[in-house]
């Protein structure tokens, strides 16, 4: 027989009999407090008692959290749990361990509730509006550098006096970035749009060979011309002048009408493709303006 197992058992059984006797104890107060006369006075020195028990019971659960916080700053404790951890587990313990973490439905929720989460949501927006910035600020930077290069190589070729002055104004590489932007944007748009018609016209009949090219070509122009007139008359900038802070204005100042969009559309779309000659006026005039600028009255001014 264990003689600490034996003591034990004997505070045990002799807590277990300060129980029962307390409500055999009880029992007749309980009775007596139901009395008409003595119902008072039972229950007033009942009352005291309960006091003196609170009492007593908030005094030993003070002292029983002084024990735990001693035990829990106790340096005994600290080593036991730093020879715990330190202790080598068996890999096969441990993968077990990881996959039952990992495979718990509580891990999935709180992967939903972080991902789901505001704040999570709007790290993420500003992180990646700050790259994007980020990005469009060095093309831009480099887009300038190159406009400024280019046209002093432009120049002196030609033997012209180069630039004094930085000019403000959109050169032939911020352009042309600008306009590559807009393509791939209004390209992407249009094969979705030309897709969805191409669906719904094979339900009542084929078309092919050069009407369909035709068609192809005339649904382009159009829809390049609504994509630019419009952005430039009421934005007064399309998407890719917004990346690389530029806008069209007139030469005079304010914005730019409908006619004067329009035209300038047109001299852009058979005048730089063919001859390139907007992009040689843009390298030698003052303002950088282009064969569709001198025609239309505008400028690609900053933004």
């Amino acid at each position: 027989m264990n003689g600490r197992d034996f003591s034990v058992g004997v505070v045990v059984v002799g807590v277990r009999v300060g129980v029962v006797a307390g409500r055999i104890v009880a029992l007749p107060v309980r009775v007596a407090a139901r009395m008409p006369l003595a119902g008072s006075v039972v229950t007033s020195a009942g009352g005291r008692v309960s006091r003196d028990g609170a009492a007593a019971r908030a005094v030993v659960r003070s002292r029983a959290e002084d024990a735990t916080t001693a035990v829990l700053a106790a340096p005994e404790l600290e080593r036991v749990v730093d020879r715990a951890l330190a202790a080598p587990l068996p890999d096969a313990v441990v993968k077990k361990l990881v996959d039952h973490v990992l495979a718990s439905p509580e891990i999935d929720r709180v992967v939903e509730h972080v991902a789901a989460s505001p704040a999570v949501r709007a790290a993420v927006q500003q992180q990646s509006r700050s790259l994007a910035e980020d990005v469009a600020a060095r093309l831009r930077s480099r887009t300038v550098w190159l406009d400024d290069l280019v046209e002093a190589k432009a120049r002196s070729l030609l033997h012209r006096s180069p630039r004094t002055v930085a000019s403000p104004y959109g050169g032939v590489v911020t352009r042309t970035v600008a306009f590559l932007v807009d393509v791939v944007l209004l390209a992407a748009v249009f094969l979705m749009i030309t897709a969805l018609a191409g669906v719904a016209a094979s339900l009542f009949g084929h078309i092919g060979g050069w009407p369909l090219a035709i068609l192809l070509s005339v649904s382009w122009t159009v829809a390049a011309a609504a994509y630019f007139v419009l952005f430039w008359t009421t934005a007064g900038q399309t998407p890719g002048m917004r990346v690389m802070r530029q806008r069209v204005a007139r030469a005079a100042g304010g914005t730019v009408g409908f006619g004067r969009a329009l035209l300038r559309f047109v001299v852009l779309t058979f005048g730089f493709l063919p001859l390139l000659v907007s992009a040689v006026l843009i390298l030698f005039d003052d303002r950088r303006r282009g064969l569709h600028d001198l025609a239309a009255g505008t400028v690609v001014a900053p933004r």
